[in-house]
């Protein structure tokens, strides 16, 4: 799997529970397995990029 995010920020949590977080910008995640996802703002949905104005639904 190839995951693409933009202004990516990563949040990392210590053993007392205290939180950190540094911004990433553009990031590419490549691997097998991807553990967690999470939006912040929610999300938004736009058009398909790879359907042709000619193509039937």
């Amino acid at each position: 799997m190839n995951l693409v995010l933009d202004e990516a920020k990563e949040i990392t949590k210590d053993d007392e529970g205290n939180e950190d977080s540094r911004d990433l910008g553009l990031l590419v995640a490549r691997g097998t397995l991807l553990v967690l996802i999470s939006p912040i703002d929610g999300k938004e949905e736009i058009a398909n990029p790879f359907l042709n104005a000619d193509d039937d639904d």
